[in-house]
């Protein structure tokens, strides 16, 4: 009997358990003419039963205390540790007392990076349209390995992922070239294995590194910034590289790779060992830096080199009319990679590993199995096929919540708060250079502010062994942990050539100049009371 159609917009419980009726209306098997008997399932272990709970409420609950203080709650280790020392679970609990359980877990010790005092780390921040999408995809269950896994869901990355392509300037003539990923360290990996194969060849995945490098003996190199994030490192010791076979290049004075430097690594390494890829870095993690993406572009392109970007962070400044010009170059990349899950305000995990031309990364990845060439129903299902893009397999939907929030709110929008970010940032640099007991010691092009309180050039510390640099560096340790002690802001440590300061990274939507000023404020005040304390000139 086909069922009644039901109109989305009044959907009840009720409705939903038509799928529940189908299975329960399916006739046994114990009706069919036969002397074996059939098993019969107790209604007590159906697993498929609905569950009532108040979805929306829980979820509401959270999401209002994810601005709450305090940003970093002080974890009862004790009651975490009866958490992980709780028996394995064999008989069925009331949903009520899970949920209640949970929550309380929840409500008590999740850090709340959505605060907009959180400055510190690369915090994602999530969007309203998240729980719900999230939802939705557990509920649709699709695996995207490929098309015949999920149509609608490799159909949506394949739209997301041209979405991201076309915002980095890519020719978009030549089908989907991108993939979702767990997070940025894989994604940087899954390019420089790509790297591996454009510079080893399609046999290095047959034959593997040591095939090539037996006859000289010499590992080829990778090449970037010492300011890249340390996923590099890790990529080259799981690619068989070798850590010690990453050239990182020192950063002039606004942390972007001194190309002198790199162009002399260039010379020395590209005819001796063989350079597999120069990967820039679009946004530092500790100051937002930006590597000259147009000039190195060039390199690459004269020495045949792989062309890498890591704009894990600084990407999302292309949804901007105003930032995208401080990533232009970026276009010429063979691999980009950007985390949604970052500066695109959404919330955990997802990272996008884009490409110029997907043929190399697809000579890495296909099987010639006869398994594989089973799933080659057409050619779109093979253009969708995205295992052949990056090393997961199994993936869940992760193209719904970007689909939804980036229709819902317009790249537009959600640059104009990218935007705001970026002012707010400048705006705490302008609030320091005014302020005759701060040091404002780099401000980025993004959304990156580093500083120093100073001491007052009569100050004579209590403890005499320590020279003035010394005392001025346990001042701003000081600072950091009483701002955070206190709740209201959080700044993760950061080091300068080898100082202390104080570092704000502004990636949340709900922060204001307002919030600066208050920071400020209270450093001011904590620093004035660590010095009356400290400063002999005071104490007596």
């Amino acid at each position: 009997m086909t069922p009644k159609p039901v109109d989305p917009q009044t959907l009840t419980a009720s409705d939903l358990d038509f799928e529940k009726s189908n299975i329960s209306s399916v006739p046994s098997a114990s009706t069919t003419s036969t002397s074996i008997v059939a098993p019969v399932l107790d209604a007590n272990d159906d697993l498929h039963a609905p569950i009532d709970v108040d979805i929306n409420k829980i979820v509401d609950e959270l999401w209002e205390r994810r601005t709450q203080n305090p940003i970093v709650p002080r974890a009862d280790k004790a009651q975490l540790q009866t958490v992980e020392k709780l028996p394995r679970p064999t008989d069925s609990l009331p949903l009520e007392e899970v949920v209640d359980h949970t929550q309380s877990i929840l409500k008590d010790y999740s850090r709340h990076i959505q605060h907009p005092g959180h400055f510190g780390f690369l915090a994602p921040t999530g969007v309203r349209t998240d729980p719900m999408a999230f939802a939705m995809t557990a509920a649709a269950n699709q695996n995207c390995a490929m098309y015949m896994g999920s149509p609608v869901g490799t159909t949506l990355e394949t739209t997301v992922t041209n979405w991201l392509c076309e915002l980095a300037g890519y020719d978009m003539s030549t089908g989907p070239k991108g993939k979702l990923l767990s997070g940025g360290s894989t994604s940087n990996l899954t390019a420089i294995a790509t790297a591996m194969c454009h510079h080893f060849g399609p046999e290095y995945r047959s034959k593997g590194i040591a095939h090539f490098t037996a006859k000289n003996g010499k590992v080829p190199v990778l090449i970037c910034s010492e300011a890249a994030h340390f996923c590099f490192q890790r990529a080259a010791g799981m690619l068989g590289l070798g850590v010690d076979n990453v050239i990182t290049i020192p950063s002039d004075e606004n942390y972007s790779m001194r190309m002198d430097l790199l162009k002399e690594a260039v010379e020395k390494y590209h005819e001796s060992h063989g350079i597999v890829s120069i990967a820039a870095t679009a946004g530092t993690t500790l100051t937002g830096g930006i590597d000259n993406l147009p000039e190195i572009a060039d390199i690459c392109k004269e020495k045949n080199i792989w062309f890498h970007v890591d704009a894990a962070y600084g990407g999302s400044a292309l949804m901007s009319a105003e930032l995208r010009p401080l990533l232009k170059g970026i276009e010429h990349a063979d691999s980009i990679t950007m985390d949604l899950h970052k500066w695109f305000y959404m919330s955990l995990d997802c990272s996008a590993i884009l490409y110029k031309n997907p043929n190399t990364v697809r000579s890495l990845f296909t099987d010639t199995s006869a398994s594989l060439k089973s799933l080659a129903i057409d050619s779109f299902a093979t253009s969708h096929m995205f295992f052949l893009l990056g090393p997961e397999l199994s993936r869940r939907m992760r193209a719904l919540p970007l689909y939804m929030a980036f229709r819902h709110f317009g790249m537009d929008k959600m640059g104009r708060n990218i935007l705001f970010n970026v002012k707010t940032a400048k705006y705490l640099a302008d609030r320091i250079k005014e302020e005759p007991t701060l040091e404002l010691v780099y401000a980025s092009k993004l959304s990156v502010a580093l500083f120093r309180r100073n001491l007052p050039s009569t100050f004579n510390y209590v403890q005499s062994d320590k020279t003035p640099e010394m005392a001025e560096d346990d001042l701003n340790n000081y600072i950091r942990d009483k701002v955070e002690e206190e709740d209201s802001f959080f700044m993760s440590g950061a080091n300068i050539a080898n100082r202390p300061c104080l570092r704000c990274m502004i990636v949340n939507y709900n922060t204001r100049p307002s919030h600066m000023d208050q920071l400020l404020t209270d450093i001011k005040r904590i620093g004035d009371e660590w010095i009356k304390l400290h400063d002999t000139n005071q104490s007596k």
